[in-house]
């Protein structure tokens, strides 16, 4: 049976023919060539993109599910300039300016999307412990974890434009610049003020309730833990400390961190740090003020405490931003590849220090097809990986 698409696709295919065969009798073209490019254009590009590119979108075996911008982006990483061995990659922020691509419509909507859930994170009330309200029996927890569910009660319309992975729910889609889109629209040219701007990320705060045990454990391991930017303000997501707004959104939406393991390979005053740590973290604070190594089984390699202290029961999370691309990317070649860790670690934040030039700059911001896949990758194995700044 022919849909309503296919008719008109046949129809238009009928008059590119009827077009081609005037233009070769008049002798103004080549009839065979212009024939074929016009079909391959016209089979190309659906009159209504942004719902196919949707119904492209297909779900791994291990149940993620990219949203349909990111499903576009990876199917079309060559067609945005984006090629294996180059030594410039294109603009970042074009994917957001480009008002000739078939998502566009998409981006600029989930934008708004993202303001409005910014908003619902700064105006949400705070929470207590969520394991602390469920019952003996969790009989009650589907009520507890509604309370923290924003995504699905207040913001339904925006889980259509994000990813999402059977484990751990529902996560923004992965999208260069690997930043909020806000720092390709400046207020002021050439402005940074956006760089830091953590209300990019998306969290499935419900759905990591609805993981949760009583007896569960919850644990932040910090690999980079520098204290040096800090203006006091940890509930500010443009000017704080990113590593401490992160444990304080946490504990905002009910999952106050038991354990922060905080790496710090500069050698920096223990009291110093002690000064600006907020009252609520310090109980739960590890400052472990030496380098980490990627050996497994080292005692300095957090993988290992990981495997060897915590269960499947347990809720870890991990930063890791420690400006050193070999062991970065050792470390998330040996999450990559243990499955055991595939069980263990529920949420990754990753800034990925690969290099490459725009316009003569060295930058460590954007995308590139390595980098992708592996957020992508990370996803697909049930880890809700996240770009770092």
């Amino acid at each position: 049976t022919m849909t309503t698409s296919s008719i008109i696709r046949s129809t238009a295919l009928v008059g590119v023919v009827a077009v081609c065969g005037l233009l070769a009798f008049l002798g103004l073209t080549d009839h065979h060539a212009l024939s074929q490019t016009l079909r391959r254009r016209l089979m190309a590009v659906p009159s209504d993109p942004a719902t196919v590119v949707r119904k492209q979108t297909t779900t791994s075996a291990l149940g993620y599910t990219p949203s349909s911008m990111e499903h576009y982006v990876v199917d079309h990483l060559v067609d945005l300039g984006y090629v294996e061995g180059q030594k410039f990659q294109p603009d970042a922020c074009d994917l957001w300016k480009n008002e000739q691509l078939p998502i566009h419509f998409d981006l600029q909507t989930y934008q708004k999307d993202l303001e409005l859930y910014a908003q619902g994170v700064k105006t949400f009330l705070s929470t207590s412990d969520l394991r602390m309200q469920f019952d003996d029996q969790h009989s009650n927890q589907e009520e507890v974890c509604r309370q923290v569910d924003m995504l699905n009660v207040n913001h339904g319309s925006m889980t259509s434009k994000l990813s999402h992975s059977d484990s751990v729910g529902f996560m923004e889609p992965v999208l260069p610049p690997f930043r909020h889109p806000k720092f390709c629209f400046p207020e002021k040219p050439n402005s940074l003020q956006e760089i830091t701007n953590l209300e990019y990320m998306v969290h499935d705060f419900g759905s990591m309730c609805r993981k949760l045990k009583k007896t569960s454990k919850t644990i932040l391991i910090d690999m980079g833990a520098s204290i040096d930017f800090h203006d006091g303000d940890n509930t500010n997501a443009q000017m704080q400390n990113p590593a401490l707004y992160l444990s304080s959104l946490y504990s905002k939406f009910g999952m106050p961190f038991d354990h922060i393991y905080a790496y710090e390979y500069t050698r920096q005053n223990t009291e110093d740090v002690y000064k600006v740590l907020p009252k609520d973290m310090e109980a739960a604070y590890h400052w472990i003020n030496m380098g980490v190594d990627a050996v497994p089984g080292s005692y300095r390699n957090p993988l290992t405490m990981i495997l060897n202290h915590f269960t499947e029961d347990d809720f870890v999370a991990i930063k890791l931003d420690i400006d050193n691309q070999p062991i970065e990317l050792a470390l998330v070649d040996q999450l990559l590849s243990d499955p055991r860790l595939h069980k263990l670690v529920d949420q990754f934040y990753f800034e990925d220090h690969r290099p490459f030039s725009y316009k003569d700059n060295i930058i460590y911001m954007g995308l590139s097809k390595d980098v992708l896949n592996l957020f992508v990758r990370l996803r697909e194995l049930g880890i809700a990986a996240h770009p770092w700044i």
